[in-house]
């Protein structure tokens, strides 16, 4: 390690461990790494490492003149307690990263990054290929406008543009506060191509937990909006205009998560934008369209649950996010009277973009559900007497995506089959 890369404090081999406990032995070996460790990250700026992923450099190209990183490889292993009695730590993903345009300041203005995941035999598919264009930063080295464009791993085509607009302060854990993502199908030379826009949603994460976990996060979705170019010296499109084209939004409060931070439960609203005019000649805005009380379970070393169960809500008491009456966490409530089904959903298989291609759902109601004084059947630990609701039917999708890389990444199947 060079001078320059010590006085910036940029370490060649990084290894951070998690554990739900205080610890005392951090060995591989340890009984407190098989009872205690969530997931480990390793860091690497070394050469050996990216030859594993078919990448050749010398040392000389792996840190720039002034001390920063230029070339850097990041694994994610988890410990696998899906088998109680055979507890492993599985690599789970790594990330090749390239960054160049690098600031005196350290921040790269671009970023190629290459990611990977691994089966449990360790076999290793690359997965996505994306290139990064970091226009701004703020004071904490926190990306306050960029793009990401995302390609094809085997034809290099590409896939999608995300414009994001970070608004306002962070997070001290470096969440972000509310952000604006324009997603689009293609590029105009340097820029997102304003006719392919598919949409534009406005994310604003309300409550955050100190690890950067969202607690509560509100997203509205609009269909359309003014482009214009940033003043700055580098260039950028700005997103204005977007009242008028709503289209909808949605309310998501955490419940509970687990030390990954996968939602274990979640309550959830959505609201559609009603468009007709009202008496006054205005749109009447947002209009319930359903809530949702929802678990998950059995995340495996990807955090994609096994099982989720869904229960769903004709009606729901909360307050209306405009002006001052936001406060959903004191005001949301979902009542028995307005219960309409349970979903119980069991994931089969996943393709590696996180798309569900197999899934079981059966769907229960209640029959005795009458007038508002009804109470759903529970146990005494609040769980579903599923035994004293009416069976609906069972369901058998299977979704297949071709070789369509553009509708895997959306998540658009060419092909569902629905057997009842």
């Amino acid at each position: 390690m060079n001078n320059k890369v010590r006085r910036r404090g940029s370490a060649t081999e990084t290894i951070i461990k998690r554990y739900n406990a205080i610890v005392s032995d951090y060995s591989e070996s340890g009984t407190d790494e098989r009872d205690h460790l969530i997931d480990e990250t390793r860091i690497y700026v070394d050469v050996d490492k990216l030859k594993e992923f078919g990448i050749t450099k010398s040392s000389v190209d792996l840190i720039n003149n002034l001390g920063y990183i230029e070339w850097q490889v990041t694994e994610n292993w988890v410990m696998d307690r899906s088998d109680i009695l055979n507890i492993v730590k599985r690599h789970a993903t790594s990330r090749v990263v390239h960054n160049s345009e690098i600031s005196g300041r350290g921040d790269a203005g671009r970023q190629e990054i290459l990611s990977y995941k691994f089966d449990l035999s360790g076999n290793m598919e690359l997965v996505d290929k994306q290139e990064i264009i970091n226009y701004s930063f703020d004071s904490l080295h926190n990306v306050k406008n960029q793009s990401i464009r995302t390609y094809d791993v085997a034809s290099s085509e590409l896939l999608e543009v995300q414009e994001i607009r970070n608004i306002g302060a962070f997070h001290p854990s470096g969440a972000t506060r509310k952000q604006i993502i324009a997603t689009f199908t293609g590029l105009d030379g340097d820029f997102a191509d304003v006719d392919t826009l598919l949409d534009i949603k406005v994310v604003e994460n309300i409550s955050i937990g100190f690890d950067g976990n969202v607690k509560e996060n509100l997203s509205t979705t609009y269909n359309n909006c003014l482009f214009g170019m940033s003043d700055t010296d580098n260039e950028y499109l700005t997103i204005m205009g977007l009242d008028g084209n709503e289209v909808e939004r949605q309310y998501i409060r955490t419940i509970k998560s687990d030390l990954r931070g996968n939602a274990l439960q979640q309550h959830m609203i959505k609201e559609y934008w009603e468009s007709e005019l009202n008496e006054q000649g205005e749109a009447q805005g947002f209009k319930f369209s359903e809530a949702q009380y929802s678990e998950n379970d059995g995340f495996n070393i990807f955090d994609q649950a096994s099982f989720t169960r869904v229960i769903g809500y004709s009606d729901a008491d909360y307050y209306h996010i405009d002006g001052v009456k936001r406060n959903w966490n004191k005001e949301f409530v979902l009542n028995d009277k307005d219960f309409t089904t349970v979903q119980d959903i069991f994931y089969e298989e996943y393709d590696k973009y996180g798309n569900v291609l197999k899934q079981v759902i059966n769907t229960y109601d209640d029959q005795n559900k009458i007038g508002d004084n009804y109470e759903m059947p529970l146990t005494s630990l609040g769980e579903i007497k599923l035994g004293d609701m009416d069976f609906v039917d069972h369901k058998y999708v299977e979704n297949e995506y071709g070789d369509n890389a553009k509708a895997m990444k959306r998540g658009n199947p060419e092909l569902s089959t629905v057997k009842r």
